[in-house]
């Protein structure tokens, strides 16, 4: 019978280096968890940003703004009296009137009465405008009339009293101070004659300027395209009373913008309009007119007349927009509006430079102050502080400080 030996194996024979491989693999394989993990969390934490680098060249000003469509030549009628009474109203709209035709007379007060005597001769053609005022004018002068008449008559007396005086003072009948008392008469005569003449001529002229504000006469020729007023009514002092257009000469859009933005803009410059009823086509026209000023939602506006070709068929009062693009200046450097930052110390921008680090190169943002220069409605122009070729912020994730780490986002 043969004998057989028992043998140990070799795992039983070091149980302590069995123990002892099996901890360096868990080790190593928990040091390259922790690595990757640590850094995955790490970049999380780090602001992950948008770069993007300077251009050059010039801004581009875009202007836009919303109006109406106008003739041309338009004549607006309004009143300054918003207590006036509409005595004579002679169109409506659509009406074709000619030039000198009257169109609206308010309300005259006491020349009302025999104004509409004279507006049948005017309208007949018997009598021109003019003529008019001065008939009008000259009436309800009675009492004016009567001062002046006695005044006169006692200048009269006191010229012919003088003279009876000179005759009987030189053949001593009347003494010589009787005479100068005379002289003072007539003077007074005479001063009471001229101030009776010029109330007279002052009530004269103030009757014409009250008819030339209560009537209005159509200094063209053209169509009434709108009348917010009736015959009877009362004219409002803020709402123009009648609209006369002359549309032979054309049309003209009218938009409002900001006096900041109309200051970028001259006369000359094209104009991109779109009309709400010509939603497929962009008519081209001609900035000829930057004027007037009002205050529009706290805020100064500027009133732009733009000259519409002559061969579009309008009929005034289309809606639509306005763009104007305008160069404005060169720069070396343009960024983004959104690269723009500030503080109490100044405007700036962050920049981004690179570094060694413990895990290889990294991403690291400066705060770099800026002088800046005019904007357009995307970028600005930055006169100094930036060099060619930086790499400038111009998107993150979460807040900066300077030096601290970033990511650039992969799309960039």
């Amino acid at each position: 019978m043969t004998n057989i030996t028992p043998q140990t194996s070799n795992e039983n024979q070091n149980p302590v280096k069995r123990v002892t491989g099996k901890a360096l693999i868990f080790f190593f394989s928990g040091m390259i968890l922790l690595t990757f993990f640590s850094r995955t969390i790490n970049n999380y934490m780090i602001p992950r940003v948008k770069v993007d680098k300077p251009s050059s060249g010039a801004l581009v000003k875009e202007v836009t703004g919303s109006g109406t469509v106008e003739a041309c030549q338009t004549f607006k009628v309004y009143s300054n009296n918003s207590n006036a009474m509409v005595n004579y109203l002679n169109v409506r709209v659509g009406d074709q009137v000619r030039q000198g035709q009257i169109l609206l007379v308010l309300d005259a007060k006491e020349l009302s009465s025999k104004l509409h005597e004279y507006l049948n001769f005017y309208k007949a053609g018997k009598i021109t405008f003019n003529q008019l005022l001065n008939q009008v004018s000259q009436y309800n002068l009675t009492v004016e009339k009567q001062k002046l008449r006695l005044a006169e008559i006692k200048l009269k007396e006191a010229q012919n009293s003088l003279r009876a005086l000179e005759v009987l003072c030189n053949e001593g009948a009347e003494p010589e101070i009787k005479y100068r008392r005379a002289e003072l008469d007539l003077l007074e005569a005479e001063e009471e004659y001229k101030l009776h003449q010029e109330t007279m001529k002052l009530k004269f002229l103030q009757n014409r300027e009250l008819l030339k504000q209560s009537i209005f006469i159509a200094p063209f020729s053209g169509i009434i395209t709108e009348v917010n007023v009736e015959q009877g009514g009362f004219a409002t002092g803020t709402k123009y009373l009648i609209q006369l257009t002359n549309t032979a000469n054309g049309f003209v859009f009218k938009a409002t913008v900001p006096s900041a933005e109309a200051n970028y803009l001259s006369v000359g410059d094209s104009v991109q309009v779109s009309l709400q009823s010509m939603t497929e086509k962009t008519i081209k026209g001609v900035l000829i007119s930057i004027t007037g000023k009002t205050v529009t939602n706290n805020e100064d506006q500027k009133e732009l007349t733009i000259k519409l070709p002559q061969e579009l068929k309008l009929t005034g009062g289309e809606h639509g927009n306005i763009v104007i693009n305008k160069m404005s200046g060169f720069y070396s450097f343009l960024v983004p509006l959104s690269a723009l930052c500030e503080d109490d110390e100044g405007t700036f921008v962050w920049t981004v430079k690179e570094r060694q680090g413990p895990l290889g190169n990294e991403y690291y943002v400066v705060k770099t102050f800026v002088t800046v220069g005019d904007k357009d409605n995307y970028k600005a122009g930055i006169y100094s502080g930036i060099e060619p070729g930086s790499r400038i912020v111009i998107e993150t994730t979460k807040k900066l400080e300077d030096e601290s780490r970033v990511i650039i986002d992969a799309s960039e």
